[in-house]
């Protein structure tokens, strides 16, 4: 675990792991890296929902969920309509995971999803880290 001892003439020094004199472009540099690796983990996290998604039978959501056949394929029409471009949203806190699960039992071309949802989920951190300063325009 790193503490923040003191910030001081844009340089940071951490305790315990990292020498002291550790400037912010080394720092940016592993944020942008650490913001990368967290993308590709949950964009892998969001596939597993679309294979589990693809794992479902529609006997199981009448069955469990009480939604009906007819409200499953009115559903489905508009996925397909609006394409499976729709992925992208699949950040979105409290839905997403139902979106990618949707995609999945759909069955959605997997490639088009993959790519939305990882492009989507990208976004998502470039505009977190625009909005904590940590991308800053020219």
């Amino acid at each position: 675990m790193l503490f923040f001892s003191y910030i001081s003439d844009k340089k940071l020094v951490l305790w315990p792991n990292l020498p002291s004199g550790v400037t912010w472009d080394y720092l940016l540099h592993h944020f942008l890296l650490q913001r990368w690796f967290a993308t590709l983990g949950n964009w892998l996290g969001g596939m597993s929902c679309y294979y589990l998604g693809m794992l479902g039978k529609v006997e199981w959501i009448e069955k469990y969920l009480r939604i009906k056949k007819e409200k499953m394929d009115s559903f489905e029409v508009k996925l397909h309509k609006y394409g499976d471009w729709f992925a992208f949203f699949s950040f979105l806190p409290g839905i997403g995971d139902g979106i990618a699960v949707a995609s999945g039992f759909f069955r959605c071309r997997w490639w088009i999803v993959a790519l939305s949802m990882l492009l989507g989920k990208f976004v998502r951190y470039v505009v977190w880290m625009y909005a904590n300063g940590f991308i800053m325009p020219r």
